[in-house]
């Protein structure tokens, strides 16, 4: 790991003069006259994105027209598309497509390059009053209202270094781009004095600025999308499948509910095949699997039964109506 650290400060020195040349106005940002939001991390991967994402479309699909942005990550497709109802993962990503199946009320749509992505959105029919760009801190060609930085509490900036020694995308001294700051996935037990530390020690952030977040667990679902609310009191075994950035959480959730047969752990955004659908079925039990991950085993849904487990977004000690209030502020002044 020692020999990789000379690379990590040449790949976070490139970031930083890149970072520059949109600071000084040598690269183009555009913004636009709609309300557009930017939800990020520096940390690659696993910081809860997608569930925050949803959290901010229940906050306001009520009172706006609201379209997703993603870029689509390991989609088999290239340049802008809008997703249409039965639009495939496989086409936009996995994320992208669960978010489209839960609100259908929601453009969604997935670009390389941001600015042809909201062009394209603001000229179709019924265009939207405000885009969610998911996982766009880096991506700077298009000027945001307002950032919001997530960080796992697991995994603090300030312990960390740069790709490919670490796990950064850039020094952590770019989170003074972010307007508020998301700590992800913090233990019940967290404590004020741990709270403060992560104030004090990530740039930009205050009292003010910064909230408190973990993870909720919900009704497990049927695939075909029923809720199945009395399954752990049916099925006390039942084989774990995963494959996203960080199964522990999970898999430690699941260990409190039952015994796990088997837990099959695969890459974040595996694409499942019949080699591992067949694994699966050697176990002769049911399936329970993250939410993200039954994007992908729909197809499968004839062969195996299968059962997701939802999670959203809980912020300690009611910060999440200041924080909707502050989202408003923004909004109300864009």
């Amino acid at each position: 790991m020692f020999l990789l650290y000379p690379f990590s400060l040449l790949y976070g020195l490139i970031t930083f003069l890149r970072n520059k040349l949109f600071d000084w106005g040598i690269k183009p940002q555009k913004s636009y006259r709609i309300p557009v939001i930017s939800v990020g991390n520096i940390t690659v991967g696993g910081t809860g994105k997608t569930p925050f994402v949803e959290f901010l479309i229940r906050s306001m699909s009520n009172r706006y027209k609201i379209a997703v942005l993603s870029r689509g990550y390991k989609r088999r497709s290239k340049g802008v598309i809008i997703a249409i109802e039965n639009t495939s993962y496989k086409m936009i990503g996995d994320e992208p497509a669960q978010i489209l199946h839960k609100f259908p009320e929601v453009t969604v749509a997935v670009a390389e390059h941001r600015v042809e992505g909201i062009n394209q959105l603001l000229r179709i029919e019924n265009a939207p009053e405000m885009i969610l760009l998911d996982d766009a801190f880096q991506h700077r060609y298009v000027k945001p209202g307002l950032s919001i930085l997530l960080t796992d509490y697991n995994r603090p900036m300030w312990k960390d270094t740069c790709f490919p020694a670490g796990r950064l995308r850039e020094f952590d001294s770019g989170s003074k781009r972010a307007n508020l700051f998301v700590v992800t996935k913090c233990p019940d037990n967290i404590t004020s004095k741990e709270k403060a530390l992560f104030i004090e020690k990530t740039n930009g952030a205050n009292e003010e600025n910064t909230f408190f977040t973990k993870i909720g667990y919900g009704t497990p679902k049927k695939l075909n999308g029923n809720d199945d609310a009395d399954f752990f009191s049916v099925y006390r075994s039942f084989v774990a499948v995963t494959g996203i950035a960080k199964s522990e959480p999970f898999i430690s959730y699941l260990s409190d509910k039952g015994t796990i047969v088997k837990h099959f752990n695969f890459d974040d955004h595996h694409q499942f095949t019949h080699d591992d659908i067949d694994k699966i079925k050697e176990a002769h039990s049911v399936v329970v699997t993250t939410e993200k991950d039954a994007t992908r085993l729909q197809q499968w849904s004839s062969e195996l039964t299968i059962v997701y487990i939802p999670i959203e977004t809980l912020f300690f000690d009611n910060q999440e109506k200041q924080f909707v209030f502050m989202l408003y502020k923004y909004l109300v002044n864009a």
